[in-house]
């Protein structure tokens, strides 16, 4: 094939593209140049076996040769730019899962249940004491918080968290509810909601910090 087909005044000589760009995909840079050592030996041959090494013949290698070389060469830089890419986006991941790790750690540490909600009331982030409160053991994320939280006001009229947040944008704080596990178990509860902004620019949205406290005894 390299003798005899590649240095013809055809299409199969650029098939050496796909195996210098396969040989970087599997072998890295080093094995790319030696392709290119190889395509420049191969095609030296050809035309010293074909008796062909006039000016005519030696300019068309060269610009196959050069043709092949810039063609490889563009998208191999194209697959590098796409892995640096892959790389930039991986190392940012890592750095947002690390701080969300990190400030769900934080938020463990604290005794009473926090819960960072959307604008809508879907729970994004929540603590140990929030399960602890709403004597649950499933996960919370993604799930709006007035399914799990069921309010009444002091007047004993039932109440959605979510009508909470969209009346007092601007946050709020009340001892005035109760969170009812079944009819005859309920609590008091304090509340306390406050607007956060999340993300920044035009990737910004709106979200709550909701921090929730059994304050039954207190009440007695």
């Amino acid at each position: 094939f390299l003798i005899f087909a590649a240095p013809q005044s055809s299409g199969y000589i650029f098939a050496w593209i796909l195996l210098i760009y396969a040989l970087q995909v599997d072998k890295r840079n080093r094995a790319v140049f030696y392709s290119y050592g190889a395509l420049l030996i191969t095609q030296f041959l050809a035309l010293l076996y074909r008796d062909q090494l006039s000016s005519g013949p030696i300019i068309n290698s060269v610009i196959k040769l050069s043709l092949i070389i810039i063609i490889s060469q563009l998208m191999l830089q194209a697959k590098a730019g796409e892995e640096r890419e892959l790389q930039a986006l991986q190392s940012s991941l890592e750095g947002e899962l690390f701080e969300r790790q990190r400030l769900l750690s934080l938020i463990n540490s604290l005794g009473e249940a926090v819960i960072a909600t959307d604008s809508k009331g879907k729970i994004l982030l929540y603590n140990a004491a929030v399960l602890n409160l709403l004597d649950t053991n499933t996960s919370l994320e993604n799930k709006p918080l007035d399914d799990y939280l069921h309010l009444r006001t002091k007047f004993g009229k039932k109440t959605k968290i979510l009508s909470l947040i969209t009346n007092n944008i601007s946050g709020a704080t009340s001892s005035d509810y109760t969170h009812e596990y079944s009819k005859n178990d309920v609590i008091n509860l304090y509340i306390n909601i406050a607007p956060i902004r999340l993300g920044f620019k035009e990737n910004s949205g709106s979200g709550y910090i909701i921090i929730l406290r059994d304050i039954t005894k207190e009440k007695s």
